[in-house]
């Protein structure tokens, strides 16, 4: 089953709002690891505070997802330099 042309015009402009609002939000975290916004800003970074912390897998996943939807070198800088802060997370591990 198809989309309507109501459904498809929805999605289109969905899909460039959360293209420019990663791109701004990529732009101002960068590699960081987000947390909680105060003020519509993420001021902590949890890899500083830490590094082992639950969520903080989930900022370069979204960065993973929108470097391969777009191309964008972007989204991969900032998540390949996320990844090498989580390396830290592996320190003192035993196997």
């Amino acid at each position: 089953m198809g989309r309507t042309e109501m459904e498809q015009q929805w999605l289109e402009r969905t899909w460039v709002n959360i293209e420019r609002k990663m791109s701004a939000q990529c732009s101002r975290v960068g590699d960081r690891i987000p947390y909680v916004p105060e003020g519509g800003r993420y001021r902590e970074d949890m890899g500083e505070s830490d590094i082992f912390w639950w969520t903080n897998g989930f900022w370069p996943g979204i960065l993973w997802q929108m470097y391969q939807a777009t191309g964008e070198p972007n989204y991969r800088a900032a998540a390949e330099g996320v990844e090498r802060r989580l390396d830290a997370a592996f320190d003192g591990l035993h196997l």
